[in-house]
């Protein structure tokens, strides 16, 4: 179990896995930024929170869950993981359109809202983007 989670978070890069960018997480995805209401300024300090704190949650989760180590460091680990804040947990982030703030609807790869992405799509404004004909 705690191989499979070290692998998946890049803890053995030796090995091929890749290593997360935490640090992409806390940056915008375009300088376009139409509307910024509290929504998107509460999910970006999430955001520097998750960077901030990702290591050692990392590292605490990672000894928390090996059932090889002693039950006494195990328990200490997931203390430690309690004592973190709750915004540092990557589950918390929320993907949002950077144009409007949208939280819903939200295509991942271009990280705009399915409107703005089609209004952005058939202005021909998305270099690559272009409408299906069958």
């Amino acid at each position: 179990m705690a191989s499979r989670f070290l692998l998946r978070f890049g803890l053995f890069p030796a090995l091929g896995c890749r290593v997360p960018n935490w640090a992409s997480l806390a940056e915008p995805a375009c300088s376009l930024q139409i509307r910024w209401g509290s929504w998107v300024a509460r999910d970006m300090k999430r955001r520097q929170n998750v960077v901030m704190h990702a290591p050692k949650r990392l590292r605490l989760k990672a000894i928390a869950e090996c059932r090889l180590l002693p039950d006494e460091l195990r328990r200490r680990a997931a203390t430690g993981l309690r004592e973190l804040p709750r915004n540092s947990s990557i589950t918390r982030i929320r993907n949002r359109c950077v144009l409007t703030g949208r939280g819903r609807g939200v295509l991942t790869d271009f990280r705009l809202y399915r409107m703005a992405f089609r209004r952005l799509a058939d202005g021909a404004q998305l270099p690559g983007i272009t409408r299906s004909t069958w």
